[in-house]
């Protein structure tokens, strides 16, 4: 804590010592009257005093989310309050944001004054990365009112002071209800269900409901009618988490990786709670828990699933983190080859990838040649102004072009709309051409 005074006035008093003197040198009262004019801005000036606020200012510091994903942006707020019986004419603070966090909206500085009992608040936003980042403590600065003094103290935060970013394995809910996909996919196989599929022989032990009886009472000839069977469908959620889409617009934007990351677990969530068979793939990164490389977790809906699932989203954060000792491959060699043989024929892909290069486009061709139906959810990182980001805009404009071309569904996702909108644009084809 410093205090000190500001030597705002020294005009003031060298023009009252100039005049005093002169209208004493020439005996002029006229003069000496003049000379009390700066004489009272000088008395103000020493007559008040910045206020040491250490013991009448309190500060809390709240989130409106303490555990966030890896790139979502989190809103800070600090509250002042002066619990003290005199008013602070002016008070300026900045907040001891972590390094590793950038500003992403507003400020942590402000300026403002806080009557006797009153409070005041700074709101800003930060991007979450992934890890424990802990704040610093409060600079907080008062002047008095002629702001001719001022004192400086650092004051500890109630409330927060340290956010932790990851993928909480065992606490996220399931909670997440903004994605539409159907429960059910149909086959090619004639069985129960509700769309006519084939008529065939009767066989003793087929259900009776299912008799033609109509063409019996025609034809005399005994069939039973075969509809086409529905199953569960299954989802895989494709990951492209190599080292090359560790980038980002600016130092104050989530990276595509961890936009990515974000993405899937959203998309994780929203299909696990309505109970779809839902697995989790990843190119350039293998399983924290199996060691399979490259990541792999067969369609589930359990807890086991969920859980292995977000463990390998929190290691492909780790590996877009900064100083971490995480890392993920930027050459996936044969991470397509390895998962074609382990995902069904007959499972949809959700293929999460910021589309910096060619290989989503050959990962999408390989999987549409198989037969599956594939969507692609492409979080944007190009759209700056620099003449590096308009080249790669312009490349990546095309790169999305050509999966379209594929037969495959792309949503371009603007980070500027929300995750939900965007995620159900991914699974609702007319929403996605909209």
């Amino acid at each position: 804590m410093t205090f000190h005074r500001v030597p705002r006035w020294r005009t003031a008093l060298g023009t009252t010592l100039a005049l005093a003197g002169i209208a004493l040198w020439l005996t002029t009262p006229e003069l000496l009257v003049a000379a009390m004019v700066p004489v009272a801005y000088v008395a103000y000036s020493a007559a008040t005093s910045a206020v040491p606020v250490d013991d009448v200012l309190t500060v809390e510091r709240t989130v409106d989310r303490e555990r966030p994903f890896p790139g979502e942006r989190v809103s800070v707020t600090l509250t002042l309050t002066n619990t003290g019986s005199t008013p602070l004419p002016d008070v300026r603070v900045v907040d001891g944001v972590p390094e590793d966090l950038p500003v992403a909206d507003d400020s942590p500085r402000a300026s403002t004054a806080i009557r006797a009992g009153g409070s005041a608040t700074v709101e800003y936003a930060v991007t979450a990365r992934r890890g424990d980042h802990e704040f610093g403590s409060v600079r907080v600065r008062t002047r008095s009112m002629s702001a001719s003094s001022c004192y400086t103290t650092d004051l500890t935060a109630s409330g927060i002071d340290e956010l932790t970013s990851t993928i909480p394995v065992d606490e996220w809910p399931l909670g997440e209800r903004t994605i539409r996909l159907t429960g059910q996919v149909p086959t090619n196989s004639g069985g129960d269900g509700l769309e006519f599929h084939t008529t065939r022989s009767y066989q003793p032990g087929d259900p009776i409901g299912r008799i033609n009886w109509r063409r019996y009472a025609k034809e005399g000839e005994l069939t039973t009618i075969d509809y086409r069977e529905n199953e569960a469908s299954k989802t895989v959620v494709l990951v492209d988490a190599r080292s090359g889409n560790h980038v980002a617009r600016a130092a104050d934007e989530p990276t595509a990786t961890e936009l990515s990351v974000y993405a899937a677990a959203r998309a994780l969530g929203g299909l696990l709670s309505t109970r779809q068979h839902v697995g989790l793939a990843a190119i350039g990164i293998d399983d924290p828990t199996t060691g399979i490389d490259p990541a792999w977790i067969p369609p589930g809906t359990g807890a086991e699933t969920r859980s292995r699932a977000l463990s390998v989203l929190d290691r492909i954060a780790a590996a877009a983190a900064p100083g971490s000792d995480v890392t993920s491959r930027a050459n996936a060699g044969d991470d397509c080859r390895r998962l074609e043989a382990s995902i069904d024929s007959n499972a949809q892909l959700l293929v999460v990838s910021p589309v910096l290069d060619r290989y989503p486009q050959r990962l999408v061709e390989r999987f549409r040649a198989r037969g599956h139906d594939v969507t692609v959810f492409a979080p944007n990182v190009t759209d700056g102004e620099t003449p590096g980001q308009t080249i790669a805009a312009l490349e990546r404009t095309g790169a999305i072009r050509r999966l379209r071309e594929t037969g495959a569904t792309v949503v371009d996702w603007d980070v500027a709309v929300p995750i939900e909108l965007a995620l159900n644009r991914a699974f609702d084809p007319a929403l996605a051409t909209a």
